[in-house]
């Protein structure tokens, strides 16, 4: 792995110069892990750039996507910007400047509830090469936190039976049935 040396740097530097213990050098070993980590990976709101950072690409890896010229892109991604409702988070990997996980929140207003909100989470993808890595975890944890953030008293997802294990380790509940049709 590309950060394996400076887990290597930082774990020995400091087991010489503390003499930790096995215990504490493992911690802090894990603990470097999730610092170089963090640093890898930015999370953030999709941006018009993305386009050239491989974001249609990735969703490629979801759906069908089709040709979408850069200015469609950007039109498409002001009318999203405009709406206080409509909220797409991306993972970009710094090291590589791509977008490698993305998911959308998107906010339903209600009359139930007392005019109350419902967050739905939409296209989560994780792009092949960088899965493992619980980016797809931090991605839905990003957005429930957006959606409570919101006022949302709910947050909702459909997904296939496939992947109803990951959601539940996502602290999601498997509520009920999807129906759909498609025109």
């Amino acid at each position: 792995r590309r950060f394996s040396s400076a887990f290597t740097y930082v774990s020995r530097t400091c087991l010489c110069i503390y003499k930790l213990n096995i215990n504490e050098y493992f911690l802090l070993y894990a603990l470097s892990y999730c610092l170089i980590l963090r640093m890898a990976y930015q999370i953030r709101n999709l941006e018009k750039g993305d386009f050239r950072k491989g974001y249609l690409n990735l969703l490629t890896q979801l759906t069908t996507v089709g040709e979408i010229s850069e200015e469609d892109f950007s039109a498409r991604l002001k009318e999203m910007d405009e709406s206080p409702d409509y909220h797409i988070r991306v993972i970009e990997d710094s090291a590589s400047g791509k977008i490698v996980a993305s998911g959308t929140l998107l906010v339903e207003r209600k009359f139930i509830h007392q005019c109350g909100k419902v967050g739905h989470i939409e296209d989560v993808v994780v792009n092949v090469d960088t899965r493992g890595q619980s980016l797809g975890r931090k991605i839905v944890d990003d957005l429930k936190r957006l959606g409570q953030e919101l006022g949302c008293y709910k947050v909702i997802l459909d997904c296939s039976n496939s992947n109803v294990s990951f959601y539940e380790k996502c602290n999601m509940t498997n509520k009920g049935i999807e129906m759909v049709i498609y025109f």
